[in-house]
């Protein structure tokens, strides 16, 4: 825009490239300073309308790009982003608004901290939020549990991410987005499978595999059906394990590795 080129032009703001500007230290210390003077009210309207247009930048991206793509946009904010959770937090009572919004963002951001390595900083605001909004949606509620349960899975808790997973698949599967009761149950699924619980793994996959069946290649087969391959071998159910994995070089043929690692496994079996 005219107006910020001309900011840089008068050494007022800098280009930082990649399409960011950044204040001069100077002028973000004096600007500090005139919000310090302002009332109570002005204070507060201006943490507040921080808060929000950083919870919409998320928002209005979340689903809307590549995951890589969202992680550059939200990486250099890290820092604004704690403050406009920390803003929405202290300003939420319980099942308010604001305590909703704060849920928004946090189950958002859930999914980001996932795939940058979640910090167990970060990660408490999913839990804090579930508990200032017990009566939002049940969809919002679903989607935070399951980021929380990714997380904590991440972070090596599987019997917690499990149970995480499980209520956010309680909560989705009635919901209006089944992609989203699909993932949740795949990830409980997985997750059940991973400490070997072999027998109770096996019908979660097989409802996983189903429901994604159902959602006519709107999520790829491979992994649950990779997973459920190798539970059947733990468990001695050849022909299961091979049913599977010839499933997966029907329809994921066309990716070499996901072909690759079935023909290995077909030769295991």
């Amino acid at each position: 825009p005219a107006d910020l080129i001309a900011l840089v032009r008068a050494s007022l703001v800098v280009d930082a490239r990649a399409g960011r500007y950044r204040l001069l230290e100077t002028l973000r210390e004096y600007a500090a300073e005139l919000v310090d003077e302002l009332g109570a009210a002005e204070r507060d309207a201006v943490a507040n309308a921080h808060a929000e247009w950083y919870r919409r930048l998320v928002l209005d991206a979340d689903g809307t790009m590549s995951i890589t793509a969202w992680i550059h946009l939200i990486d250099p904010d890290r820092a604004n982003l704690r403050v406009a959770l920390e803003r929405l937090f202290e300003t939420a009572e319980e099942d308010s608004p604001v305590g909703v919004r704060l849920l928004e963002l946090a189950s958002a951001l859930g999914r980001y901290w996932y795939h940058v390595g979640p910090s167990s900083a970060d990660t408490e605001w999913l839990p804090q939020a579930l508990s200032l909004a017990t009566d939002a949606d049940p969809s919002l509620r679903g989607s935070a549990a399951y980021a929380l349960g990714i997380c904590r899975g991440e972070q090596g808790l599987t019997e917690e991410a499990i149970e995480h997973c499980r209520t956010a698949y309680d909560l989705l599967r009635d919901g209006p987005d089944p992609l989203w009761a699909a993932r949740a149950l795949n990830s409980l699924a997985g997750l059940t499978h991973d400490i070997g619980r072999s027998e109770e793994a096996a019908p979660l996959l097989d409802e996983s595999i189903a429901l994604r069946r159902s959602l006519n290649g709107a999520l790829p087969l491979a992994i649950p059906l990779s997973n459920r391959a190798s539970v059947a071998v733990q468990l001695g159910d050849a022909a299961t394990a091979r049913a599977c994995l010839e499933e997966i070089l029907r329809t994921e043929g066309d990716d070499e590795l996901e072909a690759a690692f079935a023909m290995m496994g077909l030769a295991d079996v």
